[in-house]
């Protein structure tokens, strides 16, 4: 019962340009954005709702539309009654977690359905991005950094290189990676990230040239405090 409230609910949703955040109307609700659109196609693949496909694959171009020249991804394209579209890539400073939700829901979307042509048409624009990301590292540590206000919609006081922002980005690798396994450099790339992450979020990993803040070289060594202990990867690995 709850499953098929869930899916109307998601279908009331519905919009010619791909899914709204909300069924109702009001606030900022009557956009598409990344990373709501991607958590709703996750709802949709996992649950095998086929009928909601083409909505999924609509998301996606709709923001992909969108995408500046060096990979940028709108945080979302807002839709009047008209018809008109506003873009908007963020207030303070571009999101970062747009980006990599959006390459992960498109990617699940081409697993999910091979649709070879739109993987052909989708190639170039997931590359771009990628190469965005790898460029706001900044340090070359394999960790891309979240300026204030780089996530969701709100100004969260919130920066640095956040657990949550590069594990989506491993995310999107792995699943770059497993669509495209003649990029080597992609699955290498994935490696390095999770290597990252293990040893800047975690004190079970010997500091090596990857960790990014002196003093968690310190926490490592006295190890009384810690943290994250056995973070695992479980299905995001390939």
């Amino acid at each position: 019962m709850y499953r098929q409230q869930a899916i109307q609910v998601l279908s009331q949703s519905v919009h010619s340009q791909g899914f709204l955040a909300s069924a109702n109307a009001g606030e900022n609700y009557e956009r598409v954005w990344s990373r709501d659109s991607a958590i709703t196609a996750l709802a949709i693949l996992l649950s095998g709702e086929s009928a909601l496909y083409p909505v999924v694959k609509q998301s996606i171009l709709t923001l992909v539309e969108k995408q500046k020249e060096n990979g940028l991804l709108p945080s979302n394209v807002g839709i009047s009654s008209s018809g008109e579209q506003t873009v908007s890539y963020g207030t303070l400073v571009g999101r970062v977690d747009a980006q990599t939700w959006w390459v992960i829901q498109s990617c699940l979307y081409l697993k999910e359905t091979e649709d070879n042509e739109f993987a052909a048409f989708l190639w170039p624009k997931i590359e771009r991005t990628l190469q965005l990301l790898e460029a706001w590292e900044f340090n070359d540590r394999h960790l891309v950094y979240t300026p204030l206000g780089g996530n969701w919609a709100d100004e969260y006081i919130l920066s640095g290189y956040t657990l949550y922002d590069n594990l989506l980005r491993y995310w999107a690798l792995i699943l770059v990676g497993s669509i495209w396994p003649d990029r080597t450099d992609i699955r290498t790339k994935a490696k390095l990230v999770k290597s990252a992450i293990e040893v800047n979020f975690t004190n079970e990993f010997e500091p090596n040239a990857l960790l990014i803040h002196p003093r968690a070289k310190e926490i490592w060594k006295q190890q009384k405090n810690p943290f994250f202990s056995n973070l695992k990867f479980y299905r995001i690995d390939p």
